[in-house]
């Protein structure tokens, strides 16, 4: 006959020839003749006959409640939404590899007809254990009980499975009346028992499930091996990612030969890492001491042009010969995730050439395309389709320096050079952004495509305008990173200025300054369900702060997050990282990240400790990967640190220059330090592009910064006609465009909204004229 016997050491050791299997937590599945079983001093239990419920059942929430393996016992469930099956007799499974995705699981285990208590107990051993391989949450519903109804509850059975169970966060769930629960059970000797019951029971299925979510809510984390940085957000990275890894300053060429990852040049002697997180994983204690001591992964978002209704012409936007000088050997250069048309008539020459020098095309890291302009003008000649059509890009390069018909940008004899770089992925975006967006690419991947275009300008000994029309999302936006420093060295470079559009971000109701008062309350507003929500608390003081964060009006679910967790709500996840100190900015942070199955309303409850007066700045990612995300309380008129403040480059806001105001969206804050606010322009201009016969009328900073982009490259071009090679630097060219500036009466300069003033093309075009000094 086939028994289970409970763990007792003498009695295996006498029982081996009969032991069939060991069925985990010292329990062992015998084969022994019955009157031999009577002779045992361990218990025994006889392998009963498990019956199968009939239900096909819904998993209803469960399914919302990431990351868990939700798995049933029983009949085949017929439902889309399973995952994987698993055939209990059998032992076998279909579509396994579903397994391997990421989010919630529903694993249906089945069998055609009854099966044993040790089938039972193997296949709920299988399922903890693949939970644990998967670093999930089992979620196990029985749908099945003993044939005979003694077995219930309290048998040997559920014993073995209820030790399996300790110290573990896995629940098994099974509908059972109270008054069934305790009916067939009989006290017996004190080692038996007592034992915790880590099953839930409940007469209803959908109270079940009640339970199961509410067990959820409370906080979990990660069950992760230590790594490289004990970071939530990191931890949860995909292993399969491959990551940049900055390295300090004290990196040796060797160290890439003795771990075999893969290291790229950044730009003068700035290196890191770019491998897959389980490469990098492998070799963490290899690499602790180059790295940086703190993991950060800051994303930018391409800042949008606005279409306007408004026909508007100014001053570069009609052919003139006032301007002496027009970009002639000079390139200027556009980093971009979209690429450009190079079909565009505004790109090309009278003679239809292009006047694209090169263009590269990132395939993965450092490594990439280039397509010159012998292979782009063979291309037009054949009408061959080569990369990219129709972008905003286009747009930027035109406006900075195109020519075509009535329209003529201040640089119309400027070369082009383009970098197509890729756009974060899709899990990155989602922990670190929000709703993934085509707009979106990694710093580093900005800076790689930036460092392309330098050597190239260098190699060919021209100028080169650098236009980066992108602005922090979150992660870049307090302190000075590795990748900050970096950029901020080659803004140093002669013969270099890179240009930037400041403030776009600013007034989207995405950050919130709080500077008085011991305890604030703000609502996370949002308009539709199902969105990924990003944000960070910073405080200024480096104090210790507290913060929680709930569903409005429901206090049963307040969430404490400055402890680092992963909490599961009625309407969503949230992850928190907890109170930290921050490598580049010496503040105390949170950063959080609520994925929400709802449209729902958050309340965050700040306050500090002994009635001390707050000082905390709240901020969501900004646009557009958390467009339909506001918070209820705002700062106007305040742009969050921006790239250029810290990347040495010139930051330009957008101007009205007819009704003499700043315009919506452009830089400002409380210091002009604070956006690296150079100066501004007027915001608007008119084109009209191929194939098109309307006249398209854009505005926002980005045009702004773009007119800034032409107006330096004319100056780079008198440079090198009237002073030879020794070219200027970002630094020295913004000294150079305050001469090009007006300024507002009974205005102070430099100014927290126009910078050190507005760009005026009157004076330009004299300063072309004149003799240089």
């Amino acid at each position: 006959m086939r028994v289970i016997m409970a763990p007792c050491t003498k009695e295996k050791q006498s029982l081996e020839p009969w032991i069939l299997e060991d069925l985990g937590a010292g329990y062992v599945l015998l084969d022994i003749k019955e009157e031999l079983s009577k002779k045992r001093e361990g218990y025994l239990e006889p392998d009963f006959e498990m019956q199968l419920g009939e239900e096909q059942i819904e998993a209803l929430g469960l399914l919302n409640e990431a990351p868990i393996i939700f798995a049933t016992i029983g009949v085949r469930q017929i439902s889309s939404k399973v995952s994987s099956y698993y055939e209990i007799k059998r032992e076998r499974w279909q579509n396994k590899e579903a397994l391997l995705k990421e989010g919630p699981i529903w694993i249906s285990c089945y069998s055609e007809q009854s099966f044993l208590a040790s089938e039972l107990i193997k296949t709920i051993r299988l399922l903890i254990e693949q939970a644990k391989a998967l670093k999930k949450i089992a979620i196990i519903y029985l749908d099945s009980k003993p044939k005979e109804s003694y077995f219930t509850c309290r048998s040997l059975t559920y014993k073995c499975i209820n030790e399996l169970l300790v110290g573990e966060k896995h629940i098994v769930l099974q509908i059972m009346r109270d008054e069934d629960i305790g009916a067939c059970y009989l006290p017996s000797e004190k080692n038996f028992e007592p034992y915790e019951n880590h099953f839930i029971y409940d007469k209803s299925y959908s109270k079940l499930m009640t339970k199961a979510i509410k067990k959820l809510t409370k906080k979990r984390t990660l069950v992760t091996q230590e790594s490289l940085y004990q970071d939530l957000f990191y931890e949860q990275i995909p292993m399969s990612e491959k990551l940049y890894l900055p390295l300090q300053n004290n990196f040796k060429n060797k160290l890439s030969e003795q771990v075999g990852l893969n290291t790229i040049l950044l730009g003068q002697d700035f290196y890191a890492i770019y491998d897959t997180k389980a490469n990098i994983e492998q070799q963490r204690n290899d690499l602790k001491d180059y790295v940086m001591p703190q993991w950060t992964l800051p994303l930018v978002a391409q800042i949008p042009i606005h279409k306007s209704n408004d026909l508007y012409i100014n001053e570069n936007n009609v052919v003139t010969n006032a301007f002496k000088y027009r970009g002639e050997g000079v390139y200027i250069g556009i980093v971009s995730v979209e690429g450009v048309d190079w079909e565009e008539p505004l790109l090309r020459t009278s003679q239809g050439k292009t006047r694209i020098s090169c263009i590269w095309e990132q395939e993965q890291a450092d490594k990439g395309i280039y397509y010159t302009a012998a292979t782009i003008n063979t291309a037009l000649e054949a009408e061959k389709i080569l990369s990219d059509s129709r972008s905003e890009a286009t747009f930027l390069l035109g406006l900075a320096g195109g020519k075509q018909g009535y329209y003529e940008a201040p640089a119309s004899k400027a070369e082009f050079l383009v970098a197509k770089i890729k756009p974060a992925t899709r899990n990155v975006q989602q922990l670190y952004g929000g709703e993934p967006h085509p707009l979106v690419a990694l710093v580093p991947d900005v800076l790689i495509g930036a460092y392309k275009l330098i050597e190239l300008a260098k190699l060919n000994q021209k100028p080169l305008v650098l236009y980066l029309p992108y602005h922090y999302l979150l992660e870049g936006m307090e302190g000075v990173n590795k990748y900050d420093r970096i950029f901020n060295e080659l803004s140093h470079q002669p013969g270099l200025t890179i240009i930037m559009p400041v403030g776009e971000e600013a007034d989207k109701k995405h950050r919130w300054l709080i500077e008085e008062g011991s305890s604030k309350e703000v609502r996370i507003q949002t308009k539709e369900e199902k969105l990924n929500i990003v944000g960070m608390i910073c405080s200024e003081k480096a104090e210790v702060f507290q913060a929680s964060l709930q569903l409005l009006g429901n206090e049963t679910q307040r969430i404490c997050i400055e402890e680092q967790g992963i909490y599961q709500t009625t309407a969503g996840k949230v992850e928190s990282s907890g109170l930290k100190w921050d490598y580049h900015s010496g503040q105390i942070v949170i950063r959080f990240r609520i994925e929400q199955h709802t449209q729902s309303t958050w309340q965050l409850y700040l306050r500090t400790e002994d009635n001390k007066e707050l000082r905390l700045s709240v901020s969501l990612c900004e646009q557009p990967v958390n467009p339909e995300a506001t918070l209820s309380s705002w700062t106007a008129l305040n742009t969050a640190n921006p790239a250029p403040a810290k990347w040495g480059t010139m930051g330009v806001g957008s101007f009205d220059t007819k009704a003499l105001v700043v315009r919506g969206g452009s830089g400002r804050a409380k210091h002009t330090n604070q956006t690296g606010l150079s100066c501004v322009a007027e915001g608007r201009a008119s084109i009209r592009l191929k194939e098109q016969n309307e006249i398209l009328c854009l505005e926002g900073t980005a045009i702004a910064a773009s007119l800034v982009t032409g107006v330096v490259a004319t100056l780079y071009s008198k440079w090198q006609q009237e002073k030879g090679k020794a070219y200027p630097n970002t630094k020295m060219m913004q000294r150079w465009i305050e001469r090009q500036l007006t300024h507002l009466p009974n205005q102070t300069y430099p100014h927290f909204s126009q910078g050190s003033g507005i760009l005026d093309l009157k004076k330009l075009e004299a300063t072309l004229i004149a003799p240089l000094e």
